[in-house]
């Protein structure tokens, strides 16, 4: 799949790309306009998706596009409330996503993580999710996340979401990867957080998803298993 991709987007074409977004984005920001912002956050998934060939991701990355990105994301979380407005942070999130993936690092991950975890937990999407977990793959975006206090965040969408596999199966994957860090599976061994992974949730996906063929209602129970899994290891060395 990644190679027909490239045969058919060349490095030129995407690097093109970059650039037409480059030169219009401050100006799409800064007027807040709702059509420039989504127009905006159309550009960042079409170039983000495109961080999954190797030879764009470099593209991308040589032309300054991640950085360009961070700044989107920095200003943008300046806007007033609207749809448009979390169409694009969540177009920025994506992308960072994607790129980390690629490269397993994110650019300015410190600063950014705070703004990354915000948006996750006030409006958690199965992509949203996914890309936060890749940027995990940076050790300095991962300790980021937890110091900002994602972990609790983390706790209270799992329990506002219990009828949403995916989103479920998103957060849990999510709290996997942050579980190796020890601080973060030390707050997740907080008793409150480890008496409701392992008591209501466990007990409430088990009944819900456990004896269905489809991928999608049996992720949560292996992000839970998981998520208790690396917790353990950590408590295990301690």
């Amino acid at each position: 799949c990644k190679q027909a991709l490239s045969a058919m987007v060349t490095d030129a074409e995407v690097a093109k790309q970059c650039a037409d977004m480059l030169a219009s984005y401050d100006a799409a920001v800064a007027s807040g306009d709702p059509a420039a912002l989504s127009e905006l956050a159309d550009q960042l998934n079409k170039l983000g998706a495109m961080a999954v060939m190797d030879n764009a991701a470099g593209v991308l990355q040589e032309n300054g596009f991640y950085q360009a990105v961070n700044d989107i994301l920095t200003k943008a979380a300046d806007l007033p409330d609207s749809p448009e407005k979390d169409k694009l942070i969540e177009a920025c999130i994506k992308a960072l996503g994607h790129g980390a993936n690629t490269s397993g690092q994110v650019v300015n991950a410190a600063s950014i993580a705070p703004l990354v975890a915000a948006q996750v937990l006030k409006n958690p999407t199965p992509e949203s999710l996914r890309a936060m977990k890749q940027m995990c793959k940076d050790e300095i975006a991962r300790d980021a996340f937890v110091a900002s206090g994602v972990i609790p965040g983390l706790l209270q969408v799992l329990k506002e979401h219990q009828d949403d596999p995916e989103i479920l199966t998103g957060t849990l994957e999510l709290l996997a990867e942050l579980a190796k860090d020890p601080q973060a599976a030390s707050q997740i061994c907080d008793e409150e957080c480890l008496d409701f992974l392992l008591q209501d949730l466990f007990e409430d996906v088990y009944n819900k998803y456990t004896d269905s063929d489809d991928p999608v209602m049996a992720g949560p129970i292996k992000g839970l298993i998981k998520t208790i899994g690396n917790v353990a290891q950590h408590a295990n060395n301690s």
